[in-house]
């Protein structure tokens, strides 16, 4: 990173951004074409969690296991200036790299679909019926690595 003063390295500060992010973007190489798609998202340990259906560009990519790439941002606000280039944003960042895996087992998918649900909501005690786990793909994605940036703070 160039700018190493603004680099975030302490794991407490990268999870509290990821804690307080309210959308994940993954990113993904399609075949030699970028591609990249925002989501919800739950984490836990040294993971995130995702669903999706299990069709689609996003579910055969995922499906590949290949690494990917994501980022999440939180308190992104404008700071004014009198000048064009006095204008900065203050944000926190992160950006990583994971490896997808698919969860099959009933119990691993409720599991990753409540860490979701906890994250939106505080709750972590829904029910999914068979059927609709058996319609939707989650994912755990293991990260292999994660920097952080901070602006303004």
């Amino acid at each position: 990173m160039r700018r190493g003063d603004k680099a975030v390295t302490e794991r407490a500060q990268l999870w509290a951004v990821l804690d307080k992010a309210e959308v994940l973007t993954l990113c993904f190489n399609d075949e030699g074409s970028p591609y990249g798609v925002p989501l919800s998202f739950g984490t836990g340990e040294d993971a995130l969690f995702i669903h999706c259906a299990r069709a689609g560009r996003k579910w055969d990519l995922l499906n590949q296991a290949k690494p990917i790439f994501f980022l999440a941002w939180c308190d992104a606000a404008l700071k004014k200036g009198e000048e064009a280039c006095s204008y900065s944003m203050r944000y926190r960042s992160i950006m990583g790299t994971a490896l997808p895996v698919l969860l099959e087992d009933p119990d691993e998918k409720r599991e990753g679909l409540n860490r979701i649900m906890h994250k939106y909501t505080g709750r972590s005690d829904f029910a999914f019926p068979d059927k609709r786990l058996e319609a939707t793909g989650v994912f755990r994605l293991e990260i292999t690595s994660m920097t952080g940036k901070a602006s303004g703070y």
